[in-house]
């Protein structure tokens, strides 16, 4: 390799790369698109709840976009994935799905309102403590494992917390 073409794959990598990885990860998200996310969480998880049902699933939502251990945007926290043993985990199962909303729908409908009414601060959310951050069907056959403390049932859903530093 001439000493030039050394000299230019290296200034090339210093200046691209770090510019590539941080504009993935400091990309501004619109609030439009953080109201689309919420919506729908609020569709798949809670669109045959009560509205109180629903404003308790945006408060977990908004409770983990607000804590350490959490992404930081709505959106982030929805498709969050995690990988355990090889096998691949959505936080929320509909994400890993790839559900489609009916977008006719007056359950849609209800859904971006109410979102976009959440985050424009219009209603007021259950006042759950910020380590609440799990809920689940209580129909559902998921067992949480040690640590996790019933907090409250609402509608349908079972909402816990659990200390995680």
């Amino acid at each position: 390799m001439y000493p030039n073409t050394k000299k230019a794959i290296i200034l090339a990598i210093i200046l691209i790369i770090p510019t590539v990885s941080f504009a993935k990860d400091h990309k501004p998200i619109s609030k439009e698109t953080e109201n689309v996310c919420l919506a729908k969480a609020l569709y798949y998880e809670a669109r045959g709840e009560p509205e109180l049902g629903k404003k308790a699933v945006a408060k977990i939502v908004l409770n983990r976009k607000n804590h350490k251990k959490f992404p930081k945007t709505i959106c982030k926290v929805i498709n969050q994935v995690n990988y355990i043993k090889g096998r691949k985990l959505c936080q929320f199962s509909w994400v890993c799905d790839r559900q489609r909303i009916d977008t006719a729908s007056n359950s849609w409908e209800q859904a971006k309102f109410l979102s976009s009414s959440i985050l424009s601060n219009k209603i007021k959310l259950p006042n759950f403590a910020p380590n609440v951050l799990f809920f689940k069907s209580v129909h559902s056959r998921q067992r949480f494992g040690k640590g996790y403390r019933f907090v409250s049932r609402v509608g349908k859903s079972n909402f816990y917390s659990k200390n995680i530093s």
